[in-house]
């Protein structure tokens, strides 16, 4: 299906024959969820090599079996199929919920005007214009009305794949004396055929076999005349427009006087700011002006954008890809003399085009992939990257007590008091995850259902400050973050994942001291402190919805320029916690325990 309308929109030919929902599986003869995989071959090889080098060699790669690399590559694959048959289960509408929804734009306040409230559990069945199946009784097979209803829906592809990954590792491994042990190693993983989501039902991006230019570019060109500050009387004809569009062209008021307006012009007053000098133009809802400009007598076509069963029908299948590379280093004290620890640090990356699980929601922003035209547009950062790592764990006896440094020959009584003590502690510091972008409030350019994030028009990065004016933010300068940002044009999904959360920090430590009882018991008492130093990194940065002032616009068609931000804009209001935790203040333990 999504398929043919791909082809259909690259030869200027819409493709809008229904889809048909029929009953599957073995019973039937017919296919299942998605087709058995067969090929999923996962080879292992792993080398590992301790080199036994003389002179200078033997002093800087090691010697006596005091050093080693080692190697590997891998393919696995992933488990896939539960979550998706409970969500196909619990969210397809045809055939499969007894809810119906009621599609966006049935009623309006003008020529489609809605029932009249007369309780809070009206019988929905008997309103106008709704349409389905209320009788309880099935009959396959089944197919939604081609009714142009712009119905939100959600199903499951049927070329789903098993996904899988490439894993490759190298380290190189030496011992350098008294107890101690480095590490380094490179550890990567490639994966192909990920779950994402896709809208399959996306508007149409028609392409013009006259003059080879798509809906996206011709539309590009418009709002890049607008950013321009162009006048309508000015804008060039533009092909697709006037050999798609026709019926825009006419006489029209601008700045009060009526005017005669080509396609062109009649489509760039249409995406135009609203109410001013005149002009009655509109937001960056470039999808609603597809729905606008969808059919006779504005179109040449009928369904020229919008599927007449679909406005949106997103669907889990596997076209989503990851890579994630790291350089690691490890040091190493093994048990000596009371002291033992590790310390490790990370420097990684992980990008993909999708980051959502099985279980994100349907039209989630980190499960859809925006352009499904464009699968690479938003490849970037992966949600859960965190490019620098620093953690350690240590046990320390304390040097107090019978043959230890001090007190070494103490008796009973004083060793009962000051000897076995073992203090231990848990140390972690990252970089900050990735925070979702700015996005373009109530407005739709690329996806029918999700607004696409804002795209920067300067460098930018995340900035936090505690003196804001509204508090901590994750910007200095609010105002100047907010005027780095444009409207995504269509076909555009926004940038992706380039602000981040400040790092994240916490120590966790104990203090432990055990006496012998006899020789066959013992008493344990330990006191441990998790957030040790009560460290608080904020989070949760609000006011990111932006309105329909683009700030790019300031200026523009005697709009005001844009002097101060929404006093939520960037505000961090919330607190990063310890995974599974509630808080993230100092919590404190008290534990005892009698071993016999």
């Amino acid at each position: 299906f999504f398929d043919r309308r791909v082809a259909g929109s690259n030869l200027g030919a819409p493709y809008n024959l229904p889809i048909t929902l029929d009953k599957g599986g073995k019973f039937y003869k017919k296919p299942g969820f998605y087709p058995q995989d067969w090929n999923n071959f996962g080879p292992s090889i792993a080398l590992a090599w301790s080199p036994n080098f003389k002179g200078f060699l033997g002093k800087a790669l090691g010697s006596d079996s005091r050093s080693v690399f080692r190697g590997g590559f891998r393919i696995t694959y992933d488990h896939i199929g539960g979550q998706l048959a409970v969500n196909f289960d619990a969210s397809n509408q045809l055939g499969f919920a007894s809810a119906l929804s009621i599609p966006v734009n049935t009623y309006n306040v003008t020529t489609s005007l809605a029932p009249l409230f007369t309780g809070g559990t009206p019988d929905v069945r008997t309103f106008p214009g709704i349409v389905g199946n209320f009788s309880g009784q099935l009959t396959f097979p089944l197919t939604q009305p081609s009714d142009q209803a712009q119905r939100i829906e959600t199903s499951l592809d049927s070329r789903i794949s098993t996904p899988y990954n490439y894993n490759i590792a190298f380290s190189y491994e030496r011992e350098l004396g008294k107890g101690f042990k480095i590490q380094g190693a490179y550890v990567g993983r490639l994966a192909r055929n990920l779950l994402a989501q896709r809208d399959v039902a996306t508007f149409n991006n028609i392409r013009d076999p006259k003059s080879g230019m798509t809906f996206y570019q011709a539309m590009a060109q418009l709002i890049n005349l607008r950013y321009q500050g162009t006048a309508v009387t000015a804008v060039p004809a533009i092909p697709w427009f006037e050999n798609f569009l026709p019926g825009l062209a006419g006489n029209f008021s601008v700045l009060g006087v009526s005017q005669k307006l080509t396609a062109s012009q009649r489509a760039y007053q249409r995406i135009a700011y609203p109410s001013v000098g005149g002009i009655s133009g509109g937001f960056a809802d470039y999808t609603f002006r597809q729905l606008q400009w969808d059919d006779a007598p504005v179109s040449l076509i009928n369904n020229l954008f919008v599927h007449p069963q679909y406005a949106a029908l997103t669907t889990w299948t596997t076209i989503a890809k990851s890579n994630y590379h790291s350089g690691q280093i490890t040091l190493t004290e093994r048990l000596r003399q009371d002291v033992v620890f590790d310390l490790n640090y990370t420097i990684g990356h992980s990008l993909d085009n999708a980051s959502g699980l099985q279980s994100a929601g349907n039209y989630s922003t980190a499960a859809l992939i925006f352009n499904p035209l464009d699968l690479d547009s938003q490849y970037g950062t992966s949600d859960f990257d965190v490019r620098h790592i620093v953690n350690a764990n240590w046990i320390v006896g304390l040097p107090f007590g019978r043959n230890k440094w001090l007190a070494h020959n103490a008796n009973k009584w004083v060793n009962g008091i000051i000897g076995g003590w073992q203090s231990a502690g848990i140390f972690r510091w990252n970089s900050g995850f990735p925070v979702a972008t700015p996005f373009g409030s109530q407005r739709w350019p690329t996806n029918w259902q999700i607004s696409s994030f804002l795209v920067r028009t300067r460098a930018l990065v995340s900035t936090p400050t505690k003196t804001s004016a509204g508090g901590p933010n994750l910007f200095g300068d609010p105002l100047a973050a907010l005027l780095s940002f444009r409207d995504s044009m269509p076909g555009e999904g926004g940038d992706r994942n380039f602000l981040r959360l400040p790092g994240y920090f916490a120590l966790d430590s104990s203090l432990t001291k055990s006496f012998r009882i006899g020789e066959r018991q013992s008493v344990t008492l330990k006191w441990e402190v998790f957030n040790v130093t009560n460290t608080q990194r904020l989070a949760g940065p609000s006011g990111f919805g932006v309105s329909a002032i683009d700030p790019f616009m300031q200026g523009q068609f005697g709009l005001a320029a844009i002097t101060t931000a929404p006093t939520n804009f960037g505000v961090l209001s919330t607190t990063q916690k310890p995974l599974g935790e509630t808080k993230a203040g100092r919590t404190m333990q008290f534990a005892l325990r009698w071993q016999f």
